[in-house]
């Protein structure tokens, strides 16, 4: 689709609310549905969302970045701004919880943006 190419994606929500993450979904290291994630080989339940960027399958220059917003936490933002930058690599696993978010994977792709491989 040549209107997705001309720009960095830059996507919130899941593929049942964004019609844009649906179409990227098939192009991406990740398997999204509504009962689950799967992420470098392990699945989570339908609690849990991916936070992360890699290559436009529509623009060899260009990004999807998919629930990437602010990753500091208030306890950073009234110390100071210099705790303002950004906290996960290129990729992560968000259990969405009552509590607030928790991270429970996260990594950066090697060079090829593949998952590492795990010794």
């Amino acid at each position: 689709d040549q209107r997705l190419g001309g720009a960095n994606l830059i996507l919130f929500g899941d593929p049942q609310s964004n019609p844009v993450i649906k179409k990227v979904l098939g192009d991406l290291p990740i398997k999204w549905t509504s009962e689950s994630l799967l992420v470098n080989g392990k699945k989570y339940d339908a609690d849990h969302v991916p936070v992360m960027v890699f290559p436009s399958p529509y623009n060899p220059r260009a990004y999807v970045v998919i629930n990437s917003g602010h990753t500091f936490t208030l306890k950073d933002l009234e110390a100071s701004n210099a705790n303002l930058f950004p906290k996960l690599p290129d990729w992560a696993v968000v259990k969405v919880a009552a509590e607030g978010p928790q991270v429970v994977a996260a990594d950066f792709f090697d060079e090829d943006w593949k998952f590492k491989k795990t010794p």
